[in-house]
């Protein structure tokens, strides 16, 4: 791996978007969906989550040195399509997403690929389109666990149900929630291989809706918080000692946490009704859709 950046040599930040606190969202193509996703980057520890997202911007932080350990929610392609440039740098997943990591054979396994026809045109897919290369994970994530970064403390959330061994991770000082391929939104996932589950499914996304985290880290999230900013005068650097912000809340929520009704007043002095702007540009769905 190269060594640490120079005097003279900054990474270029303007190509790493979405600050969350310490951690640093790195958008990937394709608005971070397949055949890609989105990595997040904890710049101070230099760990690198899921890096599939954008092969240029991963290939700057490989030649800076900014990259001392990777960690991967689960063990699919557009996850791990770019481990191949951190091929010196420990690798961290959970137990169960090994096996197909290690072979690719056992990839191949794991998506119940049977039909040599098939498992011939996957291994092409897989090696030349997703740089596969085997890999044994250096450290196993524990359900639960709480790791110090120093300028983060990340709490590991095993998720089951994608795959057997999906990891969230969520920030405690930042208060962001990672959430891998749990998208919590209409889309959902739906999808899955030969070791996924519905039922563990439903129970993982129950169990990470119950979670408060203020920011979730996913293309959505991001998208959602771009159009509040924008909404309230944020985005360009206005403050809200001229608007007004009425917030209405009610303990309604199964998870006994606050519900809000939020109103602000433009520019004009009109009243806006926040939750209604929410999901006519559908950022949000009604509770029981």
């Amino acid at each position: 791996m190269g060594g640490p950046p120079g005097r003279g040599e900054i990474l270029n930040k303007r190509r790493l978007s979405g600050r969350f606190g310490a951690i640093r969202l790195i958008p990937g193509g394709n608005g971070g969906t397949y055949p890609h996703c989105n990595s997040v980057w904890i710049e101070e520890a230099g760990v690198l989550i899921d890096p599939a997202s954008d092969r240029g911007r991963l290939e700057e932080l490989r030649r800076l040195g900014a990259v001392k350990a990777v960690w991967l929610s689960h063990g699919h392609e557009d996850h791990f399509a770019d481990l191949d440039l951190f091929d010196d740098c420990p690798l961290w997943v959970s137990r169960e997403e090994a096996p197909p990591l290690e072979s690719l054979e056992g990839l191949l396994d794991a998506y119940g690929i049977g039909e040599p026809d098939h498992r011939a045109y996957w291994r092409r897919v897989f090696e030349e389109r997703f740089h596969f290369r085997p890999r044994s994970p250096s450290r196993f994530f524990r359900d639960g666990e709480v790791i110090d970064l120093g300028s983060e403390t990340v709490q590991v959330i095993v998720t089951p149900g994608h795959t057997p061994g999906h990891a969230a991770f969520l920030f405690r000082k930042t208060g962001a929630l990672f959430l891998g391929d749990y998208d919590l939104t209409p889309f959902g996932p739906w999808y899955g291989d030969a070791g996924s589950s519905i039922e563990e499914t439903l129970r993982s996304i129950e169990r990470l809706r119950g979670i408060d985290a203020p920011e979730l880290v996913s293309a959505d999230g991001k998208k959602a918080k771009e159009f509040l900013e924008k909404k309230l005068g944020l985005a360009e650097g206005e403050g809200l000692s001229d608007r007004m912000v009425l917030v209405r809340t009610e303990k309604s929520d199964k998870y006994d946490r606050y519900l809000a009704d939020l109103f602000y007043t433009d520019k004009n002095g009109r009243e806006i009704y926040l939750n209604q702007e929410i999901l006519a540009a559908g950022l949000a769905i009604r509770m029981g859709e």
